[in-house]
């Protein structure tokens, strides 16, 4: 008996109902449409997934399916492997297509996107995978150009799918297909993420109303103090978009916030306009961080120049503990961790400043805190997220070697210590000049009244021990050889233009 036909939408960081050409491509063949969101286990118990990622994605599901259900669609949730998945579909349905967009992920995911794409090359399948932003896959030949092109792909239209066609015609199918699972894994999956969805939270909700109820507001006036919070850890919870979870997880696209955006610039004064260019020159700033990840992903393992690989690290896991828990004896830092940990948003400025602390005053190799803080942020982007922490580590050799002074970012960021009180009670009854000064005075002076502990190494001498041998490996000839050929492939046109 011949196979009924079917085409497939697989979900991945796409998490939208507009802006999404693989739903208007499987629309418009006319076929039976069968839409999949995966929950891999390959992919689940990796190093850099958590729970709170989870969380944020099934509500973002179950958003798009309240859309969908008028429309009489769906998108349906399988716990199983990409492989497992398409072989037991394939033995059912002829697949005709395949549809995704690509995904700019961890060597895991890029693995599995081998294996998936051999599979439809064996059965004849054909699979077209659209562009998330401007992002070029295999681009070997340097960028020359690519902030015209970004922009100009920025302003090409949205491709809206015909949701009306797929109604008419009833095109998907709602009733979801079984697929056979090993029940082991279920189990393996229920006991490292047991959560309800309903369950109170801290955390962003993930999902397409709360995506455009936060374009919505930031455009509506939190822009206008974008500039001047955008460093401070409180202001900015309010005054920063909050746009990075739903644009990592595709509950909006980078191109509809670009065209949102700039409609918006149109009808605002000078002063306006500076806040909102400050944002979408952010806007492509994330994807030029994609398109180095997306061209030398090797830097989820290894240093980005190699030369930083002869730099001796001795492993101490109570300093990685203390900085983990937000217990280092540096206010500002371990309450820039508590408020991470507790709800997956930290500023750009302090997710700098914590990555700098581990890595130059604790003097620990990046690879030993990269992992730990993907697991905390909501909106952990691979492609952002590993460049970003070496830079920060200064294992790139092309910046200022990057040593944030806590106590320094207490007087520019946190001068009224707020932000410090709101995450560590132990400190809410010290004085403000006691905390911007913690450790500097003699240890122990608080140590019998305050439940906070002392700074775990004395900031002075880490710092100049860590600055002394960055400094040293930055001019060496190994590290400026590597770095010139890091700037032919990733460094963009010098010449001052607009993201605009």
């Amino acid at each position: 008996m011949a196979r009924p036909k079917l085409v497939l939408i697989w979900l991945k960081r796409d998490l939208r109902i507009s802006d999404h050409p693989a739903f208007e491509a499987a629309i418009q063949t006319k076929l039976p449409v069968y839409a999949f969101y995966l929950f891999e286990p390959d992919l689940l118990i990796q190093p850099d997934v958590d729970l709170r990622h989870i969380r944020f994605i099934k509500e973002s599901l179950l958003s798009m399916n309240h859309k969908l259900l008028p429309l009489r669609a769906v998108v349906h949730s399988h716990a199983c492997n990409a492989i497992e998945f398409f072989q037991q579909i394939n033995e059912r349905y002829e697949i005709q297509n395949l549809f995704s967009h690509q995904e700019t992920g961890n060597l895991e995911s890029y693995k599995r996107d081998k294996q998936v794409s051999e599979f439809c090359k064996d059965h004849g399948i054909i699979w077209k995978e659209f562009k998330p932003s401007y992002i070029i896959r295999g681009l070997k030949s340097g960028r020359l150009g690519w902030k015209d092109k970004w922009k100009s792909w920025m302003q090409e239209a949205c491709i809206e799918p015909n949701w009306n066609l797929a109604k008419e015609r009833n095109l998907f199918i709602t009733t979801p297909i079984s697929i056979n699972l090993n029940p082991e894994i279920k189990g393996i999956l229920n006991k490292k993420f047991p959560f309800r969805l309903n369950q109170a939270h801290d955390f962003q909700i993930g999902g397409l109303e709360e995506s455009e109820n936060t374009i919505a507001s930031f455009l509506g006036s939190r822009y206008k103090k974008y500039s001047g919070c955008i460093s401070k850890p409180e202001e900015s919870r309010t005054h920063c978009s909050r746009l990075s979870p739903y644009l990592a997880f595709g509950a909006i696209s980078a191109k509809q916030v670009y065209q949102r955006t700039y409609s918006t610039r149109a009808n605002l004064n000078y002063s306006g306009k500076k806040q909102v260019d400050r944002f979408l020159s952010r806007l492509a700033w994330r994807d030029h961080m994609i398109q180095k990840f997306e061209s030398e992903c090797r830097i989820e393992f290894e240093n980005f120049n190699l030369a930083y690989d002869t730099v001796i690290h001795q492993r101490k896991e109570n300093f990685i503990q203390a900085w983990q828990e937000g217990r280092t004896g540096y206010p500002l830092i371990d309450a820039s961790m508590r408020c991470l940990l507790s709800t997956g948003y930290l500023n750009f400025r302090m997710r700098a400043m914590l990555v700098s602390f581990l890595t130059m005053i604790l003097w620990q190799d990046w690879r030993w805190g990269v992992h730990f803080l993907a697991r905390q942020f909501l909106d952990y982007e691979p492609g952002i997220h590993y460049f970003q922490f070496q830079m920060q580590a200064s294992t790139v050799g092309n910046h200022q070697i990057r040593i944030y002074n806590p106590y320094k970012q207490i007087l520019d960021n946190d001068p009224n210590c707020y932000f410090i009180k709101q995450w560590i009670p132990e400190l809410r009854k010290t004085s403000i000049p006691d905390i911007q000064t913690w450790g500097i005075e003699s240890p122990g002076l608080f140590s019998v009244k305050i439940d906070y502990p002392q700074p775990i190494v004395d900031f002075k001498t880490s710092y100049n021990h860590a600055r002394d041998i960055m400094f040293t490996y930055q001019s060496s000839p190994e590290v400026q050889k590597n770095l010139n050929m890091i700037r032919k492939m990733h460094i963009v046109d010098r010449r001052k233009q607009s993201f605009r």
